[in-house]
């Protein structure tokens, strides 16, 4: 669902929905969105409920994005919305669950927002170059198969000739290692 489907749904236009917003939001929300929601996720583990507040904080960037004052950091932004986002959830489900206190919160936050900020480096671009390099030519194959546009685990495993449970089964595989890697690589131990 795109944004716009969203505010769609949601029956909400705000003000100054014209084209140049539309274009200029939607690149940088496309561009940003997996960091954006890999932080959310880092801070409510339960899918539906990073979901959830994903779809909030996107609308309610939309409601304020302005494309002709845009921030100088959309990430920083859009991950200090989702906390605030976070926060209100938390509160409303104060009841209902065991949370983390509001110190350990804050941890983790600050904790997940140097991460998200540490993706923009080439530190992190190179580490995740070398790690793929060290992958066995196999596994790199099915990677570069499966991003391909439209492509499917059932395609992939199609053109590798394997059953699509060994497919998946090989890619989880593949991302667990290169996240083990990039993360040994940027904590400065060896690959």
């Amino acid at each position: 669902m795109t944004t716009a489907d969203a505010i769609t749904i949601q029956g909400r236009t705000p003000a100054g929905t014209g084209a140049d917003k539309g274009r200029s939001f939607l690149a940088l929300h496309v561009a940003h969105q997996r960091r954006v929601y890999a932080y959310i996720l880092a801070l409510l583990p339960r899918r539906a409920d990073a979901d959830d507040v994903a779809q909030d904080t996107w609308l309610t960037m939309w409601a304020k994005f302005d494309p002709l004052a845009q921030p100088s950091d959309f990430v920083g932004w859009a991950c200090t919305i989702a906390k605030y986002k976070v926060l209100e959830r938390r509160r409303k489900a104060g009841r209902c669950r065991v949370l983390f206190s509001q110190e350990a919160f804050e941890t983790i936050a600050a904790a997940a927002a140097d991460r998200v900020a540490a993706e923009d480096t080439d530190e992190w671009q190179d580490a995740l170059a070398g790690c793929l390099g060290k992958l066995p030519p196999g596994l790199r194959d099915l990677l570069a198969w499966r991003v391909e546009p439209g492509a499917t685990t059932q395609s992939v495993a199609a053109k590798a000739g394997r059953s699509t449970e060994a497919v998946y089964k090989a890619l989880a595989k593949a991302r667990r290692a290169l996240a083990e890697c990039v993360n040994r690589a940027l904590a400065g131990v060896p690959r």
